[in-house]
């Protein structure tokens, strides 16, 4: 019973955030007793959109004590360390941001309830606005060149250029708004009504008046040869049935597929006592190709909605599920991706 109360109460914090309530939400994680860590990201997460960085703070360190390997929890706590002006720790989380993203690319936590994808050019970015705060624009440098090599974006560019002319860098975070999810066991906990409302069509008793039973008439069976009462007859013959005898195929015959589609068709000319079955794939209507995009790094995702490629690979971009999300297409298949992990076919050249 623990478990089921900390999911609905969960799922209750979730749903205040969905509808704008800061505060509500706050209240309901903090209420949750001996809360998991992603709770405690969760109430840090709260308190740095509200600019209560003392409290999201301690909210980071509640999260980190029970997780030590949630990359994301440190480059969350970066981030506030560097908002304090506590530098040299802002670089130590950074650090270990890097540790436990274990030589990845990147971390995607849509799978644990987050969906964020925490790459580890945004950790170098953020250890190398940290630099410049400290004075170390050559150290600076270094960090955000080896960003550049594992993420090449035209952002690196521009931030190369500030670092020359000694202008800061900001730091990046998780977008406001992005919060741990509870896993989907708690959408069984809702009550459902399997049965429903019974309601009574007919009554046995003529004198109830409160039953309108106008609609409830003999049926009449219309066949060809003629008519037949449901439900009684006056006469004591037996009604007469008649049955007729066909065939089918039970598969079609010989298919040859149609000049202008890839369905397979049924053979023409099939005798008359067969049932011809079309047994092609039903014909997909061809969505409209928005934009191509070419992919920077390989993407690839356990998930089933998602689109996986490789390095190099042109994609062609169906729909803009968000700023973070696109739906797009690969080698016959249809799924999203992040859209960092790949960039415009033809980007148009911008000068600095």
């Amino acid at each position: 019973m623990a478990y089921q109360q900390l999911l609905r109460d969960w799922n209750r914090g979730v749903l205040a955030l969905e509808k704008g309530n800061l505060d509500a939400a706050l209240d309901i994680f903090r209420s949750i007793k001996n809360p998991p860590s992603k709770i405690d990201f969760n109430i840090g997460c709260l308190y740095l959109q509200q600019g209560n960085l003392d409290q999201a703070l301690e909210a980071f360190n509640q999260a980190l004590s029970k997780d030590n390997c949630l990359a994301v929890g440190f480059f969350q706590r970066s981030y506030v360390h560097f908002q304090l002006g506590r530098h040299e720790e802002a670089l130590n989380d950074g650090k270990l941001a890097m540790g436990f993203l274990r030589n990845n690319f990147c971390i995607n936590y849509k799978q644990l309830g987050l969906a964020f994808v925490l790459c580890a050019s945004e950790v170098l970015h953020n250890m190398a606005a940290t630099h410049c705060q400290l004075g170390r624009w050559h150290e600076a440098r270094e960090t955000l060149e080896e960003a550049a090599r594992q993420r090449p974006q035209r952002q690196m560019v521009v931030a190369l250029k500030q670092i020359e002319e000694h202008l800061f860098l900001e730091p990046q975070t998780v977008p406001p708004g992005t919060f741990f999810r509870p896993p989907l066991q708690a959408e069984e906990l809702k009550e459902k009504d399997y049965l429903g409302q019974s309601k009574v069509i007919s009554s046995a008793l003529e004198e109830d008046s409160s039953i309108n039973t106008s609609q409830l008439k003999l049926q009449v069976c219309r066949t060809t040869w003629g008519r037949m009462r449901l439900g009684g007859s006056s006469s004591n013959r037996w009604p007469t049935f008649k049955f007729c005898q066909g065939s089918f195929a039970p598969e079609t015959s010989r298919r040859r597929r149609a000049e202008t589609s890839q369905d397979l068709l049924p053979k023409q000319g099939c005798h008359s006592s067969i049932l011809a079955i079309p047994c092609g794939e039903e014909k997909q209507v061809d969505r409209p190709i928005l934009y191509r995009m070419v992919g920077q790094h390989a993407y690839t995702s356990d998930a089933p909605e998602d689109l996986n490629f490789k390095d190099g690979e042109v994609l062609e971009i169906l729909s803009e599920v968000n700023e973070e999300w696109l739906e797009g297409r690969c080698n016959g298949m249809t799924g999203i991706f992040p859209k960092r992990f790949a960039e415009p076919e033809c980007p148009v050249d911008t000068r600095l």
